[in-house]
């Protein structure tokens, strides 16, 4: 099952934005192939701990992660958009706004709208 399925003559629409952002992040490790030594280090976890961490799954907001961490996972070439709403950074604009608003709709307002500030301030073509 990939970006859509056939069902009872219908094509259903599945996304990942449902998934916790570690299945996300553990998806592009795999991506990137990436060691869980590296991931472990990036995160700045023990790799016992981050074996944990990879099995629980734990749902977490990656704008809650230190920019350092940030940039590690980015310099690795995660695509940290895709680990914080479920789309790629190579998806539709339109459809990486609703998966970004659907990301932080649980959020305190004044949260969201700083980050849509961040967003917005992006240079564009950066957040591609």
């Amino acid at each position: 099952m990939k970006d859509n399925e056939i069902k009872n003559d219908k094509i259903a629409f599945v996304n990942e934005w449902d998934l916790p952002a570690m299945t996300r992040l553990l998806k592009e490790q795999k991506r990137l192939g990436l060691s869980d030594k590296f991931m472990a280090d990036s995160l700045e976890l023990s790799e016992y701990h981050f074996s944990l961490v990879a099995e629980e799954k734990p749902d977490f907001k990656m704008h809650m992660l230190p920019n350092e961490m940030l940039r590690r996972l980015y310099e690795a070439g995660i695509d940290l958009f895709y680990v914080m709403t479920g789309e790629t950074k190579g998806s539709d604009n339109a459809l990486k706004w609703s998966a970004f608003e659907y990301a932080i709709a649980d959020l305190p307002l004044d949260e969201q709208d700083a980050l849509r500030g961040l967003i917005e301030d992006m240079p564009k073509g950066y957040e591609h």
